[in-house]
């Protein structure tokens, strides 16, 4: 009975050898049809399997030679959602030609197989696809798709330069307003106080007093009235004017005008 255990034994380790290298060749064998019509994924799958050491040596050779020639053949890419901004998109998805593509969107590359190649990207309701054509022996190319924005969403919409221009106008304009006025109010107090008392003060003096108080009321006026200008013009975006703004001086005061779009 001892010696009928023992050959029967004998026999299933040899019966498992020779399954395990009728395996190790069919995986041979195997990658090079899947490396021939560029399936290099499933090749190296099958070269992993053939370059065990539980292989014939002779087999385990080639397999490790060809599984480094796969290796090297065999492309990678790194995927990239972003929204319409440019931000990344948390919680999104992959598919590669219809198949799921796990972990694909955590920032680090995955094997492809080389050729053409249909990219699916999807954050909830949001898709974006995209065809690619992969080269063998490319390593880490960056594939960024990107959100289109939505629809619903106000797009941001800037400050004419114009109405940049105009503020700058006003700012200036309601500055030198005040220094002419302030200049004017302290030459009328100086001649009030001295011959102001006499009624002796000489006219040009009075009158150049008087028209730095007219020049700093008008043109702070025209500061103000640019300025709100400004102001309506950033917040409507109302078109660009068809002239400068001109400020020009009157009797009894100062003309701001300009022409614009509605």
């Amino acid at each position: 009975m001892a010696i009928t255990l023992g050959l029967v034994g004998a026999l299933g380790t040899r019966v498992s050898f020779a399954d395990e290298v009728d395996a190790c060749i069919a995986a041979a064998e195997q990658s090079q049809v899947q490396r021939r019509d560029a399936h290099l994924r499933a090749a190296h799958d099958k070269l992993l399997l053939c370059a065990r050491d539980a292989c014939p040596r002779a087999i385990r050779k080639d397999c490790k030679r060809w599984l480094g020639e796969v290796e090297s053949a065999l492309p990678s890419v790194v995927i990239h959602a972003a929204d319409a901004a440019g931000n990344d998109v948390l919680g999104a998805r992959a598919i590669l030609d219809g198949a799921p593509l796990e972990g694909a969107l955590n920032g680090r590359p995955i094997t492809v197989d080389p050729g053409e190649h249909a990219l699916r990207v999807e954050a909830g309701a949001r898709v974006v696809e995209q065809r690619i054509i992969i080269r063998q022996g490319e390593h880490d190319r960056l594939l960024s798709l990107r959100f289109p924005a939505d629809e619903g969403a106000a797009a941001p919409r800037s400050v004419p330069v114009g109405a940049w221009v105009l503020g700058g106008v006003a700012l200036a304009g309601i500055t030198t307003g005040a220094v002419f006025w302030g200049l004017g109010r302290s030459e009328h107090a100086t001649l009030y106080a001295t011959c102001g008392v006499t009624h002796s003060c000489d006219a040009a003096a009075v009158d150049h007093a008087r028209a730095k108080l007219v020049v700093g009321d008008v043109v702070f006026g025209v500061g103000l009235a640019a300025a709100a200008v400004a102001v309506w013009w950033g917040v409507t975006g109302w078109s660009a004017p068809k002239a400068p703004v001109t400020v020009a001086p009157v009797a009894g005061g100062g003309l701001l005008s300009w022409q614009g779009r509605f």
